[in-house]
């Protein structure tokens, strides 16, 4: 096995040959540093592959910052946007709090407004009641006083002759009648316009062309039928959408059958057909009168009727029961 010789051993060697003159002193040096340059060659290309690794890293970390960069401003952009969103959506809200809070005020002042009304009418309810049992005391206490009169004549008078009788009769009569007309009678506040067409499901079908009871339905809210007042009530009615309403009498006597649970109440009317309000009789039609505004939702016939009874409306045309008050 052949011996390699060390660096040491070389460079003695190499030494050796110098001083017997077989090696110059540049190729010593040459053979000395052989080594050392093959090393420093090396580094060098070691420094060079690492100069190109940093260049590599630097395009690398620059490229990593730009991308960083645009994450970042793009979830700045996305934030400001989610905060304009949050900004919108905030007075979106206050706005529509502001609205809800004025649509209470406003809801709970019409309730207040309601129960006063409420209030307002059953007062006054109470006080035409009690006007009518006045009135019908009144009444009955004059018929009795008639009737005693007539017989206390006729006992009286029995041989006169027939001609003075009946002028007597008829100066009591005329008496009897002046002492009623002078009973104020109640004004007029209601009307009732019905449809006898009706589906018989909210509004009564029946025909009332002769007096008696008869079976109404009020309004599905039932916010109209407390107007609905004995003897200040006129009730209308028609067959058709297009025709004119008829004039049939007035209520004279109203009761609850059945209370209004969503649907409507049930009530039984009744009806005096032998009752003239200002020269109109029942069953008398009351046509279209010549200058009220026509068309679609002008309620056309109910202000001819309005006209007619010379009376003015204090609620929607549109509803079937509709408060009026003397022109």
């Amino acid at each position: 096995m052949t011996h390699l010789p060390t660096n040491a051993e070389l460079m003695s060697i190499y030494a050796h040959r110098h001083v017997r003159g077989e090696m110059s002193a540049e190729e010593l040096w040459k053979v000395s540093v052989r080594e050392l340059r093959i090393y420093i060659h090396s580094l060098k290309e070691d420094k060079r592959n690492c100069i190109r690794d940093v260049a590599s890293i630097r395009d690398e970390i620059v490229e990593l910052q730009a991308k960083q960069r645009i994450e970042r401003d793009d979830y700045q952009n996305k934030l400001d946007t989610q905060a304009e969103h949050i900004t919108r959506l905030q007075t979106e809200v206050d706005t529509w709090m502001k609205c809800l809070k004025s649509q209470q005020e406003k809801t709970e002042k019409e309730h207040q407004d309601l129960m006063d009304d409420i209030e307002e009418w059953r007062g006054a309810a109470a006080a035409r009641a009690i006007q009518m049992d006045n009135m019908e005391e009144l009444m009955i206490s004059e018929r009795n006083k008639y009737n005693a009169e007539v017989e206390a004549l006729m006992m009286r008078n029995g041989a006169q002759k027939d001609e003075d009788f009946m002028k007597e009769d008829a100066n009591l009569k005329t008496e009897r009648d002046t002492k009623i007309s002078e009973i104020p009678i109640p004004e007029i506040s209601t009307l009732i316009f019905n449809n006898k067409y009706g589906d018989g499901k909210h509004y009564s079908d029946q025909s009332r062309e002769e007096s008696g009871e008869f079976i109404y339905m009020g309004q599905k809210k039932g916010r109209n039928d407390p107007y609905i007042i004995p003897n200040q009530t006129l009730y209308l009615d028609r067959s058709k959408n297009d025709m004119p309403y008829v004039y049939r009498g007035l209520i004279t006597h109203k009761e609850t059958i059945n209370p209004n649970t969503g649907s409507g109440a049930t009530y039984k009317l009744t009806l005096d057909t032998t009752h003239i309000y200002k020269g109109i009789h029942s069953g008398q039609t009351l046509p279209l009168v010549e200058g009220v505004p026509r068309g679609r939702g002008k309620c056309c016939m109910k202000r001819s009727c309005l006209s007619h009874l010379q009376v003015e409306a204090k609620d929607s045309l549109c509803i079937g029961i509709l408060r009026v008050k003397s022109i």
